[in-house]
């Protein structure tokens, strides 16, 4: 059977192909919107327009200020309900789009019980301490088939989103903390994902001092047993807080995962999925 991490594995590349797409750009170009606030606006637009500090505060590991500046001149533009459509929209054109370049032939029919099965799922499952999860719930369902199959998946990419934040923080750490420690549990480079949600050098000088004294991290910055114990135990929590998802999903796990492993193949060989990836830059006059 599978389990909540493949899940996450196989929703991702569809969930997050709304950050990347030529398309999401275009549509939030026309908004008037550059990247960094239509990615911040288009994402947390189904809570409705939230001060930033609250979307930096759900999200989890964004630098607020960065969050709370972007936020800001989204919402002086434009409106949630357009940002929503305009999202959901390019979505589904993009993952249309990729899978006819892929020379894909998938089955309607397929598509909809596959969207089907994750909405089931995703509507069978508690909503608590998960607020973009049931924000993303409360929105009506995308009448077309891959709008909801791209729909389904970003449901079971947010809560367990959600739920990946609640554990880290019931772990003792901040946000930086977690992505300095995660950058060394993957094994990526320094700054990898730290650099991208806005912290500056300082920030992440002042969170390796913590984690130091923590005993998570070495004084070479390298990652200890106990900060690779702690690092295993918030994944752990948070695979066990997404079981229930996926008993939910049961017998009707092999149709959904050959879909998924298609379309999330044509998407990762596409070579698209990091085209916009971008170092958010910090205020002006901030360390």
């Amino acid at each position: 059977m599978i389990n909540p991490r493949q899940l996450r594995d196989l929703v991702e590349p569809i969930a997050a192909t709304v950050y990347f797409a030529q398309e999401s750009k275009e549509a939030y170009e026309k908004l008037g919107l550059t990247f960094i606030p239509g990615y911040f606006c288009s994402r947390s637009a189904c809570l409705g327009k939230l001060p930033g500090e609250v979307v930096a505060a759900i999200f989890g590991s964004f630098n607020p200020e960065i969050v709370a500046s972007a936020v800001k001149t989204g919402w002086d533009i434009t409106e949630p309900s357009i940002l929503l459509e305009a999202r959901l929209q390019s979505a589904t054109a993009a993952i249309k789009r990729i899978i006819s370049s892929q020379s894909m032939t998938l089955q309607s029919d397929k598509i909809e019980e596959a969207a089907r099965i994750l909405k089931n799922a995703a509507y069978s499952v508690s909503v608590d301490g998960r607020p973009l999860f049931a924000a993303l719930r409360s929105l009506p369902w995308p009448d077309d088939p891959i709008g909801a199959l791209f729909r389904g998946c970003d449901l079971v990419r947010e809560r367990r989103g959600d739920t990946h934040v609640s554990a880290w923080v019931a772990g003792g750490l901040e946000a930086v903390e977690i992505l300095i420690l995660t950058e060394l549990w993957y094994g990526v480079p320094s700054g990898s994902f730290t650099y991208t949600r806005g912290w500056s050098q300082t920030d992440i000088q002042d969170a390796s001092t913590k984690l130091i004294e923590k005993g998570f991290i070495s004084d070479d910055g390298s990652l200890t047993d106990s900060g690779r114990e702690m690092r295993d135990s918030i994944e752990d929590a948070t695979d066990r807080a997404e079981q229930s998802l996926v008993d939910e999903i049961g017998e009707r796990e092999n149709i959904l995962v050959g879909l998924l492993e298609k379309v999330s193949s044509a998407i990762i060989d596409s070579g698209e999925a990091g085209m916009y990836r971008q170092t958010l830059q910090r205020p002006a006059g901030a360390s």
